[in-house]
């Protein structure tokens, strides 16, 4: 069997961009930001999204907070001991593509 791990995600980003530059050994930068979906008036989903391999001050330049994108990518577990062996599991939306549908309708 396939472990196929896939995400297409459509909503508003809701925050302002937390940029970690050299992050691993290759000195890779990350762009942490939230994404907001609100398929109703009544019910609103956030989710913490990353952007690896890709160039910040690009990524800044063309993509702003408010816009509504369209993001491909995948979930990455992420584990966090909360002490006493208590561990708390996310998941992680890792955007390898970001396309902004509003206002500007550029790919990054």
């Amino acid at each position: 069997m396939i472990d196929l791990n896939l995400l297409v995600l459509e909503g508003t980003i809701s925050s302002k961009f937390y940029v970690q530059t050299g992050v691993n050994e290759k000195g890779v930068s990350a762009i942490n930001f939230n994404l907001t979906n609100s398929p109703s008036e009544d019910r609103e989903f956030k989710y913490a999204c990353v952007a690896w391999r890709t160039d910040p001050d690009k990524f800044i330049s063309e993509v702003r907070e408010g816009d509504f994108v369209r993001i491909t990518g995948h979930l990455q577990q992420v584990i966090t001991p909360i002490g006493d062996n208590k561990v708390t599991y996310l998941a992680k939306v890792c955007a390898d593509k970001v396309e902004i549908l509003s206002p500007m309708g550029k790919d990054v």
